[in-house]
């Protein structure tokens, strides 16, 4: 079994920032986070595939956007 390691919350900007290079936005809504590569619209669970993250791990990342929204200088809500 293999066991993917712990991502240290410190790391979290920087996986923010190689997204924001990539040109993949997050967006808090209602329902839970929006993820957009361009315009297009993209399911949570290809942003933790493409993005090498276990569930595990996206959860604790979606958990820090929806306190920090890193994309608020995108028009995403606060910062």
């Amino acid at each position: 079994m293999l066991v993917a390691r712990w991502i240290p919350k410190s790391e979290y900007p920087k996986i923010v920032e190689s997204m924001k290079e990539d040109g993949l936005s997050c967006f808090i809504t209602p329902k839970g986070l929006r993820w957009y590569a361009g315009r297009y619209v993209v399911a949570a669970k290809e942003v933790y595939v493409v993005w090498g993250l276990t569930r595990a791990q996206y959860k604790r990342f979606r958990d820090y956007i929806l306190v920090n929204d890193p994309w608020s200088d995108e028009g995403g809500g606060k910062s």
